[in-house]
């Protein structure tokens, strides 16, 4: 049970569009296996997912940093275009890494930016309710994106065969 491999210029991977070698059983850029049952080859999220997730995390990193370096009248407009440089280099950064990655790492890449983004989220909380500098800022977030990977990968969802 596995996806057709036909594309606009022949045999290519259904996940990173790279033509395939003939004879080969898997993509030698990533690793997608057709013959392999679904469950090991997609995480939850797709290319789509990634950028959001980056953007996500990009921009709530650059509203933590516009926070914490300016204040007063001028911190709405460099508050803007600080979330929207961040979210859009998130954006690359996640769907660009996460269109390369081989199967067996998907699901921990998911609970990466899912982590990245609950961290910058409640940083950026923290950044506009508490008077902390970097250092606080730094240490919150890397604490909070610590912790929420662990539990992600603990009791969260796993793609990939039944242990």
């Amino acid at each position: 049970m596995g996806l057709p491999l036909r594309g606009r210029l022949g045999r290519t991977c259904p996940l990173c569009g790279r033509p395939w070698r003939t004879g080969a059983e898997t993509c030698p850029r990533c690793g997608f296996d057709p013959a392999a049952p679904p469950e090991q080859q997609w995480g939850l999220f797709t290319i789509f997912g990634y950028g959001l997730c980056g953007f996500v995390a990009g921009g709530g990193i650059g509203l933590t940093a516009a926070a914490a370096t300016t204040s007063g009248p001028r911190l709405q407009p460099v508050a803007v275009l600080a979330v929207f440089v961040g979210g859009v280099l998130g954006l690359l950064a996640a769907a660009g890494i996460g269109r390369r990655l081989a199967p067996a790492v998907r699901c921990a890449y998911e609970h990466l930016l899912l982590a990245l983004d609950g961290a910058g989220l409640l940083t950026a909380l923290v950044a506009f309710s508490a008077p902390l500098g970097y250092e606080g800022l730094a240490l919150i977030w890397l604490g909070t994106a610590a912790g929420v990977f662990w539990l992600l990968r603990r009791y969260g969802y796993r793609m990939g065969p039944a242990r």
